[in-house]
């Protein structure tokens, strides 16, 4: 990779990287912001624990969130580290298999844990009722992302490798 491919690859993963904070940002505000109707929702129904049912469901609602925000984040990571140049280092093998790890645990938390815990929740009256729970909520979309969060991992293996490879070359010359 010639010198000007580089300068264009650091400054796109520069501006990348801002994008990524503007969207974990966002990501943050509008779960906070969620969080806050449900607690005036609780302030103002009269139930006692209300505030712990409407806290419950809605940390069952924002789990699998959890996962894509560390992921977001891992991805915040790589490209800081490519934008720094730092292309074939450990650093960015982690950061990848950070975002795998995290694409793949969002995956199966949206599509086996939350709905099996809406609906327990459901049915043990802690809620109006979630009629989009179900046993197992299968949207092929949730498959693809943990296919391709497990496909990352392996990469990154491959890159630790190649950085290390890199690492006893740079001894050699």
């Amino acid at each position: 990779m010639n010198t000007q491919e580089q300068t264009r690859l650091r400054a796109r993963s520069r501006w990348l990287r801002w994008a990524v904070t503007g969207l974990l940002g966002l990501l943050l505000l509008v779960a906070l912001l969620s969080l806050w109707a449900e607690v005036n929702l609780a302030s103002d129904v009269a139930k006692p624990g209300a505030l712990l049912h409407e806290i419950a469901g809605w940390s069952v609602f924002w789990a699998p969130a959890a996962f894509y925000v560390w992921a977001l984040w891992a991805i915040r990571r790589a490209l800081g580290d490519v934008a720094s140049g730092r292309l074939l280092q450990p650093a960015l093998a982690r950061s990848l298999r950070d975002v795998g790890l995290g694409l793949t645990a969002g995956a199966l938390t949206s599509t086996f844990v939350q709905p099996n815990l809406m609906r327990m929740m459901a049915n043990a009256g802690w809620s109006d009722g979630a009629p989009f729970a179900s046993f197992a909520h299968f949207d092929v979309a949730y498959f693809a992302v943990g296919a391709i969060g497990l496909a990352l991992v392996l990469l990154s293996r491959v890159l630790h490798h190649a950085a290390e490879v890199q690492a006893e070359l740079d001894e050699i010359i």
